[in-house]
């Protein structure tokens, strides 16, 4: 059995400390290289190869930016959220067009409903109005809030945003399958597992959904095509479907392998050497700026414990010479997905370790918002940047 050698990681100020355990495996590096960068989207097609950075761009849809319904009329109804813009008062309560503010200051105290008014989640569900109906932390509790992450990222709406990343200590096996392919039995074994669940009353004029994320792994790039393929999913299940909605032009989960890291230090390699096989370098056009101020850089983390990305070359990569690394993340992704008015909905979002304890991974979540237009496609899209 091999062992993978691998220095244990300090405590970080927001990420708890990550044990360190040996680890079976032989890494190979996809035929893969950090996505492009543009802004397009991702379509499932249940594939069960590797992501790639490679998407078909489709227009404005998916931006999540309420727009007036298609159909006239003036309807009135705490059942309905407001749509700024359209001259109705939508929701009932007096006022026409009125802004929809951020509602990060209603989050009081550490529970779980308070992380979901960071997330844009204020209005709780009754018999009449729609709205957050429940939230729980399940398999795991490694989460919290922050005003920002590193010295670049910022909140997608408000003055907050949330974290969940790999310090929880629940395993377990979970599906990765796309909400376009629900039957393609690929699963995930988790480890240091936290899952947050929320249960949605939709709105009765809303016809979508979209979240804003950023995934964030240590073990990238150094363990690209290896087990050690740390994940993320937004599983949601509802009349439209259920399933994964965050999954790249393969059908692939946000992991390690897939093709979104694009806020990376371009020119290193992906994955371990291996004999008389030419490696594959990242291509970043995102560049490493985001990365800042936050464990996950290469120098100047910020923190009083040392980065996360792997700097000494002399390490261990499954008994081949190993090169510098780097660490990476995917930037702001958003991923939308149909919902039957009216409707209640659940949501499942997970981050999990794979194979071993080492080399944490980390997810911003932010932005949960509902689309008054028609939403006909999941799709996964770069966001518009927010200065």
């Amino acid at each position: 059995m091999t062992t993978r050698s691998l220095r244990c990681v300090a405590p970080l100020a927001l990420l708890l400390t990550a044990a360190c355990s040996g680890g079976d495996g032989a890494g190979d590096p996809d035929e893969l290289t950090s996505g492009s960068g543009s802004t397009a989207s991702a379509t499932g097609s249940g594939s069960s190869q590797r992501g790639e950075g490679t998407f078909e761009q489709t227009g404005t849809e998916g931006t999540g930016t309420p727009s007036t319904p298609s159909t006239g009329g003036c309807v009135s109804s705490p059942a309905n959220m407001e749509i700024p813009g359209n001259g109705c008062d939508d929701n009932g309560n007096g006022e026409t067009d009125e802004a929809i503010g951020a509602c990060d200051g209603a989050a009081t105290g550490g529970g779980a409903d308070a992380y979901a008014s960071t997330l844009g989640l204020c209005q709780k569900a009754s018999a009449d109005a729609w709205g957050l109906v429940s939230a729980s932390f399940s398999r795991g509790g490694g989460s919290g809030v922050a005003a920002g992450f590193g010295k670049v990222l910022k909140p997608r709406e408000g003055s907050k945003l949330g974290i969940l990343q790999t310090t929880g200590g629940a395993s377990g096996s979970i599906s990765t399958c796309s909400v376009d392919q629900p039957s393609c039995g690929k699963t995930a074994n988790g480890l240091d597992m936290v899952e947050l669940d929320l249960e949605l009353k939709v709105p009765a004029n809303a016809k979508g959904i979209a979240i804003d994320y950023n995934f964030f792994s240590a073990e990238w790039p150094m363990f690209v095509g290896s087990q050690y393929n740390d994940g993320f999913v937004i599983r949601v299940t509802g009349k439209k479907g259920a399933g994964n909605i965050a999954f790249d032009a393969k059908g692939s989960a946000v992991d390690v392998n897939n093709g979104f890291f694009d806020r990376c230090t371009p020119g290193v390699y992906l994955g371990c050497r291996t004999p008389n096989k030419p490696p594959k370098v990242s291509v970043c056009a995102g560049g490493a700026s985001e990365l800042a101020g936050t464990p996950f850089a290469s120098t100047d983390s910020g923190y009083d414990s040392p980065s996360l990305a792997t700097q000494d070359p002399s390490m261990s990569c499954f008994g081949l010479p190993q090169h510098k690394s780097s660490a990476g993340a995917t930037g702001w992704l958003s991923s939308q997905t149909p919902v039957e008015p009216g409707e209640t909905i659940y949501i499942n979002i997970a981050i999990w370790n794979a194979a071993d304890h080492n080399l944490p991974s980390l997810a911003l979540v932010d932005n949960i918002r509902w689309i008054a237009g028609e939403t006909t496609a999941t799709t996964t899209t770069r966001p518009p940047v927010i200065n």
